[in-house]
């Protein structure tokens, strides 16, 4: 039977169905057999090497002369300019230099690489910090804490030095504080650690100039500014710019000598690259001169202090001061300081300009010399000379040994000249001494006994024939007058007392009492015990530990950079006859002053060591039993400890609220990371601002008294800021339901601290809402005493409908984009099929104007997704309008919002959830009013995905 053929053929339709086939074809016919264009890719791929470029000969002949030629014009042999691999990088003799590369933008605890191994880490402040463990840890880090001892490295605290008459830093200082909060700069006699809450200064004259900013930052920031305001400069410029200061960096720690001006110079610039505040953002809203309210309520934050000199000489020339502060502070603290001592000038900023020809001396190198031709006793006697060089250069390469210590401390401020140090007004000198002391604290009822254990006092007495020679700073400080006496009084008290106040000791080398096995307990000693039993009378209070030499600065660098390596220390303890006998004490050993700063208040001890000496101390405290925690743990530890976090505690400072932005966001994103059906409808559930507590909002709308009052009218807006109350004598008076106190306050418009412990049943987390319950919850709960709560009403979700109007209109635009972008995709193709199949060119005008087409739709559906995504959020959470037009005090049907909690968890301790949070004054008033047969102190609070309240108790934080 005969096929019938079709009378007409599509010809469009054909070539494009086969438009695959013809250009398969056409490429076929048109390429060559060899695909590669150059020499070495002649071969087939089986057969190339990559030795060929060291070596010609893996070449087919005929292809070698070709090969010579264009490696010739290619330049001949370049080094490859890419990075060098991870292979590379992480050998032995390369590792040091990679960790120091690495820490130019983030800064390194000296423990980083022990953390990196077992914990989780963070960048934050400028820092990599220890986040958790990848172990289960909770119950075991609470064990810890309990019955055993529990460790943090706390080493990211910047502590600053300030130095000069005291009473010009009394005064000064006074201008940052607020004497109503009890936590001021005192000279009282103490020995202990004490703490103030700064402020920006009362004055007007608090201006943001380039000045105002973190000093150690000002003169890089201003380099970029101009970098970015030079129109001329481009990458290439800016990257070359970037690379010369790593070279002079470089040359400043490898060629110039340390006690030479210029190398101080260099380092100290080198040092100040590494500070972590240079990635720190920049606080928001920062109060101008113009703006004096807010300026005189700009709260920083908690510090920590200390004084080094008699404290009781107020009239003293030569006092110095140590603050210990939060990273999150850091700029803010230094942008108060630099208002207040009116910084003049840096110390060693400007380099001489003999020293710069000197070390531009240093470095200039000849150009190579001309190939010239040789006659054959020239080649011999150059053959024979070249011998004699490569051994002479072999044995000297084989003498030089690499300093690792030193290479260690290169991103630290190590020696104390790298420092940056800065000239005030009245005779005042402010040192920032970041990256100089690693601080640990301690917590358990077992860590005086660990302490005493890896810190281990030691005599400073040399033996006969050497002390006559020069010996190491210990010695030498054991000449001078009255010394060993103080030392050995502070050894005695070490040993007898249980470490109530602060104590300065030089202790042995940790690396020589590491136990045998992890977590053994010492051995017992009778000598011990004897030396107990007789005990020494002494005096009453101890100040010997403020003449420390931890305190002075030449002496820490000379403890940190005269440490002996670890093979040293491994080789003494080898020679041992017994694995783990005690090793005695000899002339060569190292001693180390440290600091050890008790806090009887939170039952904690913090241990200062100087740089460089970090990891034998920590390796000693883990050997001897500290379990370790990281971030989270140290948080927690604040809650069992009865107080909540530091950047919790002052929710209205920059850091604070930059803490609290930044937990909103993690919120909000895990949060959208769940599909639709899967998320919680905070709008039915009357929760207005689910992931940040919106304190504005709530002042404003408890602004507004009862309507018998009637004294003040609604605010139509926001205030522009938040306060919260911090005034001791006034929250005494709350906490003892005394009405009187409300009188006295000028402004009732404030926030209130409240620590929450749960009733009966329930948990308590951030963003948690604090309700005021009515005197039937109150009856209801002391009747029955195991009712539950009341239970909101489920609200309506006005923004249901239009959420999904807005999805279903993004999907048919979405369908419509397709549409159009198909339609233009399949034009291109045929124009490409028709070009091909009838051997004509491109028509370059058409094809780029549907390619302009499609590059235009790309961008319509990017805008489309980025629209739908922001539009979508608002929608589900709400935004700040949403917040402000519905209100956050009646934004629940049932009961009236008091407040919100801003950290909350299980507390181990407590055996319930326990929290921290702010309430509104006017609602503690009206609390207090209503509930005066309230012993309980009994309030709801209510989670943000549930519907039901539970009862916690409340009371206010001092």
């Amino acid at each position: 039977m005969a096929v019938k053929l079709p009378d007409t053929i599509g010809i469009g339709p054909l070539l494009s169905s086969r438009v695959k086939e013809i250009s398969s074809l056409s490429r076929a016919l048109t390429t060559e057999k060899r695909k590669g264009k150059i020499a070495g890719q002649q071969v087939p791929r089986h057969m190339r090497r990559r030795a060929v470029a060291h070596d010609v000969r893996r070449l087919p002949r005929k292809w070698r002369d070709r090969y010579m030629r264009e490696k010739e014009a290619g330049g001949g042999d370049i080094p490859a300019s890419k990075r060098p691999s991870r292979k590379h990088r992480r050998r032995p003799s390369n590792l040091l230099k990679e960790y120091n590369r690495r820490q130019r933008n983030q800064f390194w605890l000296e423990t980083h690489i022990w953390h990196a191994k077992r914990f989780h880490m963070y960048h934050k402040w400028g820092y990599k910090i220890p986040g958790f463990p990848n172990d289960k840890c909770w119950r075991a880090n609470y064990r810890a804490a309990k019955s055993s001892c529990l460790m943090f490295d706390i080493s990211y605290f910047n502590t600053i030095e300030i130095k000069g008459p005291k009473s010009v830093i009394l005064e000064e200082l006074s201008k940052i504080t607020r004497p109503e909060t009890g936590k001021v700069f005192s000279t009282t006699s103490s020995n202990l650690e004490q703490s103030a809450v700064l402020y920006l200064p009362r004055t007007a004259d608090c201006v943001n100039k380039d000045s105002s900013e973190n000093p150690q930052n000002a003169d890089k920031e201003s380099t970029e500014k101009e970098a970015d305001n030079d129109p001329m400069e481009d990458s290439d410029t800016a990257e070359s710019r970037l690379i010369e200061s790593d070279v002079n960096k470089e040359s400043a720690d490898s060629h110039m000598p340390i006690d030479s001006k210029s190398a101080e110079n260099e380092a100290s610039e080198a040092s100040k690259e590494n500070l972590p505040n240079k990635d720190t953002e920049p606080s928001e809203n920062l109060p101008t001169a113009d703006d004096k309210s807010a300026n005189d309520n700009q709260l920083i934050g908690e510090v920590s202090y200390m004084w080094l000199s008699d404290i009781e000489n107020t009239e003293e020339e030569n006092a110095t001061l140590w603050l210990n502060c939060h990273p999150a502070f850091i700029k803010d603290i230094w942008q108060a300081l630099s208002h207040v001592f009116e910084f003049e000038s840096a110390f060693d900023e400007k380099i001489d300009d003999a020293s710069e020809m000197e070390h531009e001396d240093d470095e200039v190198h000849e150009p190579p010399a001309k190939k010239q031709k040789l006659c054959h006793d020239d080649k011999e006697n150059n053959k024979e000379q070249s011998k004699d060089t490569s051994t002479k250069d072999k044995k000297k390469k084989g003498k030089v040994k690499k300093n690792i210590e030193k290479e260690k401390l290169a991103p630290r401020n190590v020696p104390i000249e790298r420092a940056p140090k800065y000239a005030c007004k009245n005779g005042v000198s402010i040192t920032d001494l970041q990256g100089v002391i690693n601080r640990f604290r301690l917590v358990g009822p077992k860590k005086v006994e660990i302490l005493k254990t890896s810190c281990v006092p030691t005599s400073l007495k040399m033996k006969a024939d050497k002390a006559k020679k020069k010996g190491p700073w210990w010695a030498k400080l054991a000449q001078t007058e009255d010394y060993e006496a103080e030392n050995s009084e502070q050894n005695e008290r070490f040993e007898q007392e249980n470490l109530d106040s602060n104590f300065s000791l030089i202790v042995r080398d940790p690396r020589l009492l590491l136990p045998v096995k992890k977590y053994m307990k010492p051995a017992e000693d009778n000598k011990g015990d004897t030396a107990k039993s007789e005990k020494v009378p002494l005096t009453s209070e101890n100040e010997l530990w403020r003449k420390s030499p931890f305190f002075d600065h030449s002496v820490r660098d000379i403890v940190t950079q005269s440490k002996l390596p670890d093979i040293a220390i491994n080789d003494r303890r080898s020679k041992a006859p017994i694995p783990g006998i005690s090793i005695p004490v000899d002339d060569r050993e190292s001693r180390v002053p440290v600091v050890i700063l008790p806090d009887s208040a939170h039952d904690s001890i913090d241990l200062l060591v100087p740089a460089g000496w970090s990891m034998p101390f920590w390796m000693c405290l883990v050997y001897n039993g500290c379990r370790v925690g990281g971030e989270k743990q140290f948080n927690h530890l604040h809650l069992e400890q009865g107080r909540p976090p530091l950047l919790y505690r002052y929710p209205e400072s920059p850091a604070g609220q930059q803490e609290a932005a930044t937990l909103k966001q993690d919120l909000q994103k895990e949060y959208f990371a769940h599909p639709p059906n899967h998320r919680v409808n905070f709008p039915r559930l009357g929760i207005v601002s689910p992931f940040q507590p919106p304190w504005k909002t709530l002042i404003k709308d408890w602004a507004v008294e009862d309507e018998n009052e009637n004294t003040k009218i609604m605010p139509k807006s926001c205030p522009e800021d938040f306060t919260i109350l911090r005034d001791a004598s006034v929250l005494e008076g709350l906490k003892q339901s005394d009405d009187s106190v409300y009188q006295t306050l000028d402004n009732q418009d404030t926030l209130v601290a409240v620590r929450l412990k749960i009733a009966l049943r329930g948990r308590l987390g951030a963003n948690t809402l604090i309700c005021l319950p009515t005197k039937e919850d109150i009856e209801e709960v002391v009747h029955s005493g195991i009712w539950e709560g009341p239970v909101e009403i489920q609200q309506q979700d006005q923004t249901e409908k239009e959420r999904k109007d807005v999805t279903e209109m993004h999907k048919n635009m979405k369908k419509r984009l397709k549409r159009r972008w198909k339609k233009l995709k399949d034009k291109k193709v045929l124009m490409q099929c028709q070009a091909t199949a009838l051997g004509k060119e491109l028509d370059t005008e058409k094809m780029n104007h549907v390619t302009d087409g499609l590059n235009t739709l790309k961008q319509m559906r990017n805008a489309e997704n980025a629209n739908f995504g922001a539009k979508s959020e608002e929608l589900w959470i709400g935004g700040e309008c949403a917040v402000k037009t519905a209100g956050v005090r009646h934004s629940c049907k049932q009961r009236e919002v008091m407040g919100f909690v801003t950290q909350g968890d299980m507390s181990y301790k407590a055996g319930c959830f326990v929290g921290y949070g702010f309430v509104a004054l006017k609602a503690i008033k009206k609390w207090t009013q209503m509930h005066r047969e309230n012993p309980q102190s009994l309030v709801l609070t209510r989670e943000t995905t549930s519907l039901q309240y539970r009862f916690s108790h409340m009371e206010l934080i001092l």
